[in-house]
């Protein structure tokens, strides 16, 4: 196992201290999550563009847009005609504690 030195001002090793007490960790558990996070991340982007390097554009295209119709009919079929798809309306703020 290797060890390495991080340095952060006393501000960010306060917050991350609190946030692994917060999380029941330690800071040191805590921090190797996050790096594991980073690196699937990096990972998962790489995957993507080696695909998306060897991929037919024309397919992928085809693809979104039997997509966006897919999603575009299944939207205008459950939300009201008058609203904009992912619009918020006054509903969506009201949670049935009118006065």
């Amino acid at each position: 196992m290797a060890t390495i030195t991080l340095r952060v001002t006393d501000q960010k090793a306060d917050k991350l201290k609190r946030l692994a007490e917060k999380m029941n960790v330690s800071v040191n558990k805590l921090l190797d999550e996050m790096t594991t996070a980073a690196i699937s991340h990096d990972d998962a982007k790489m995957r993507f563009d080696i695909r998306a390097a060897q991929g037919l554009r024309d397919r992928g295209l085809a693809t979104l847009d039997r997509l966006d119709t897919y999603f575009a009919d299944n939207a205008s079929q459950n939300a009201p005609s008058s609203s904009a798809v992912n619009e918020p309306t006054q509903e969506s703020f009201d949670h049935g504690d009118k006065k």
